[in-house]
């Protein structure tokens, strides 16, 4: 039976939210502000210490790949890391961070598990951007589409 490690998972979910901490025990962790890099680099870190496969895609989404030994239908987990100005320290967070957990477990005394691969995937961008998957082109729709263009640049430079 694979176990999860409930301490290491609380406290990944405590350092995260130590990232943008706001008084009450929220947090504000906004897309394409340093807070939202800092998150970003601290996960992605995991991710990559965790032996997953991490990438970037062109909208920011971080995606994180786990082979498996057999060609079986993938499974994949995921949420987003960013907040809204007064969010909570699990929305989101814990959706991403449970699954990077059942990596680390899986990690473990699993490696036999006959999965064909687990993706972690995460990425707030396409609702702050209009985004054109089929031609990767980034188009801001905020109020300030030359600075929201800016910042979306260097977030997406994180992990790569």
């Amino acid at each position: 039976m694979l176990r999860l490690d409930q301490q290491r998972l609380l406290g990944a979910l405590d350092e995260l939210a130590a990232i943008g901490a706001i008084d009450g025990g929220g947090c504000a962790r906004l897309a394409l502000t340093d807070e939202d890099k800092a998150g970003r680099d601290l996960v992605v870190g995991w991710m990559k210490a965790s032996g997953l496969d991490v990438h970037i895609d062109a909208i920011g989404n971080v995606i994180g790949v786990r082979a498996g030994r057999e060609k079986l239908a993938p499974v994949m987990t995921g949420s987003h890391i960013d907040t809204v100005r007064t969010g909570g320290r699990y929305d989101g967070n814990y959706g991403v961070l449970a699954g990077l957990e059942v990596v680390r477990a899986l990690n473990a005394p699993y490696e036999h598990v006959l999965l064909r691969r687990l993706r972690l995937r995460w990425g707030a961008l396409s609702r702050l951007l209009g985004v054109r998957r089929t031609r990767h082109q980034l188009r801001p729709v905020s109020a300030a589409p030359a600075q929201a263009a800016t910042r979306a640049q260097r977030i997406l430079a994180a992990g790569r």
